[in-house]
């Protein structure tokens, strides 16, 4: 499934307020996975693509999250965007906590 509803995110990135503007790429219930496309904002300026896709897989009762980052870099000599993995665990903690509760 493909849709192209849009969204506003702001994130702290390194302690520094960011913005991003995603397009929800795609959906698949049954892989349960969701994939966004960065199309405007502080995460997109130094890179010419940056997606970030995740799914679920479920062994023993444990639900696995696998975090992609797909981009693609302006120039050679910007650094790996590293940093926003530190983002995405925050993001798992915060889910994690959310349905605990």
């Amino acid at each position: 499934m493909c849709i192209q509803d849009s969204y506003h995110f702001h994130l702290t990135v390194d302690g520094k307020q960011k913005v991003a503007k995603d397009i929800v790429e795609a959906i698949d219930k049954e892989k349960r996975s969701l994939t966004f496309n960065v199309i405007e904002g502080d995460l997109i300026e130094l890179d010419k693509v940056f997606k970030i896709s995740f799914h679920v897989e479920t062994h023993d009762d444990i639900d696995l999250v696998t975090w992609i980052l797909d981009y693609e870099k302006l120039k050679d000599d910007i650094e790996e965007p590293l940093t926003f993995l530190g983002v995405l665990i925050n993001l798992s903690k915060d889910i994690e906590s959310y349905h605990l509760n």
